[in-house]
């Protein structure tokens, strides 16, 4: 994990020195690099989903899809197609205002060789940026870069939205970052 960790980070900061305008697309070439899981991610949705669907009264119902498939589904995504540690990922899908509103509850723990990663590789490109916010920007866009491929298996255009991201520090050598998001079907 740690080299997988080492190596998006590298490229996330010497690349596309984690700039608003450039990080979109930086998610996005890292999806490409990734390619064989997020085909396989991509097939694991499309039988969740068309299972779902199987029963008529589902239809629609994104919330419900969500509370039971999504925390498999996005630790699949985070942990596979990204190098997120499984065991510091909390993933959770609270009940929304309707059928088609997803609530997206997250949160990570980097642990002290993330950290160090982190903090080397900002140092050695020379990005004076606070390694709490490099996090949350990380984080957040590898959640909502699921976007895409949600888009095509649900033949809608579906978008992911901040809420709110908090940073916590556990101790000098680890941070959690907490994400709220909301999931919608874009009309």
């Amino acid at each position: 994990m740690s080299h997988r960790f080492a190596v998006m980070i590298d490229r996330l900061i010497m690349f596309h020195r984690l700039e608003s305008s450039r990080i979109t697309q930086a998610f996005e070439d890292e999806i490409r690099m990734n390619l064989d899981s997020a085909f396989a991610f991509e097939k694991e949705l499309s039988t969740a989903w068309s299972k779902w669907l199987e029963n008529k009264s589902n239809l629609g119902n994104y919330l419900g899809f969500f509370r039971k498939e999504g925390p498999n589904l996005f630790k699949f995504w985070l942990t596979n197609v990204f190098p997120f540690d499984a065991s510091n990922l909390k993933i959770e899908f609270p009940i929304g205002p309707s059928p088609v509103d997803i609530i997206l509850n997250f949160s990570y723990t980097f642990g002290e060789e993330e950290m160090k990663i982190l903090t080397e590789s900002l140092q050695m490109n020379g990005l004076m940026m606070d390694p709490a916010q490099a996090l949350n920007i990380i984080f957040s866009n590898a959640i909502k870069s699921i976007v895409n491929s949600v888009s095509k298996v649900f033949q809608v255009d579906y978008k992911i939205f901040t809420e709110g991201v908090e940073t916590k520090s556990l101790n000098s050598n680890r941070i959690q970052i907490s994400y709220r998001g909301a999931g919608r079907v874009q009309k």
